[in-house]
C-alpha cells in the first residue's frame, strides 16, 4: 500500500495538485463523514437553471455485487488479449474501499430545452458543463480524505446489466463514469507538465485583434 500524503490544507488548488487518478487500489473504506461529505458535492455542484442532470450511485456493501456483474458484462462483450486486459484491470478495483457511478439523468435535455428555451445543443452543452464539475466535485472530496480514484468509461459495456441491478432505466438514465474508490496499491504515474502559455492567456493585447 502506498499512503497519499495528507494535504496541507483543504484549499481547491491544494486539492488539485493532490488528485491523481490511480487504478491500482488497496483498501481503505468510505467512511460515514466521506459519505456525508459526498453526499454533500452531489447537492451543491451547480448545474444550469438548477435544472440537476445527474443520479449518483455509491456501493460499499455490495460492491462485491457490482464487480461481479461488470466482470460478467465484459465475458459478454469482449474476448480474447482485450478481455484478459479488462478483467486484469478489475482485479486491480476489487480491493478498493467502494465504487461510486455517475449517470446522466435524461430527463434534464428536454426540461432545459423546452422550459428555457435553449437549443438542443446548448441543452446538451449545459448538461456535459455540469457532470465534468460533478465528477471534479467528487473527486476533490475523496482526495481531501486520502482516497483515490479514476474515471472508467464502459458505459457500452454494462449498462444493460446496471439498468437491472440497479432499477436505472436505460430510458432514463444514461451511465457516465464509473469511480473505483481505495487507498492506493500503487504510485502515481509521472506526467509531464504543461506550459501555461499553451492552455492560458492573461491580459492579452486586445488592441491586436481589433480590425484596422
Amino acid at each position: 500500500m502506498t499512503p497519499l500524503q495528507a494535504p496541507v490544507a483543504a484549499s481547491v488548488a491544494n486539492l488539485l495538485s493532490q488528485r491523481r487518478s490511480i487504478r491500482r487500489l488497496a483498501g481503505g473504506a468510505l467512511s460515514p463523514d466521506t459519505i456525508a461529505r459526498l453526499q454533500d458535492a452531489v447537492l451543491r455542484t451547480p448545474s444550469a437553471f438548477g435544472v440537476t442532470p445527474w443520479q449518483v450511485v455509491i456501493l460499499q456493501e455490495q460492491r462485491d455485487v457490482f464487480w461481479e456483474e461488470v466482470a460478467a458484462a465484459f465475458r459478454e462483450g469482449l474476448d480474447g488479449d482485450r478481455l484478459e486486459r479488462y478483467l486484469g484491470r478489475l482485479e486491480d478495483f476489487r480491493p478498493g474501499a467502494g465504487v461510486i457511478l455517475i449517470y446522466e439523468d435524461l430527463a434534464a435535455r428536454p426540461a432545459l430545452h423546452q422550459n428555457w428555451g435553449l437549443s438542443e445543443q446548448t441543452a446538451h452543452d449545459f448538461v456535459q458543463q455540469g457532470l465534468g464539475m460533478l465528477q471534479l466535485a467528487i473527486w476533490l472530496v475523496l482526495t481531501e480524505d486520502g482516497l483515490v480514484t479514476s474515471l472508467q468509461h464502459w458505459d457500452w459495456l454494462i449498462q444493460d446489466r446496471l439498468a437491472a441491478l440497479l432499477s436505472l432505466p436505460s430510458e432514463r438514465y444514461q451511465l457516465i463514469s464509473v469511480l473505483p474508490v481505495g487507498e492506493p496499491a500503487e504510485p502515481a504515474r509521472d506526467t509531464p507538465p504543461v506550459e501555461p502559455s499553451q492552455v492560458l492567456r492573461i491580459d492579452p493585447d486586445l488592441r491586436q485583434a481589433r480590425p484596422s
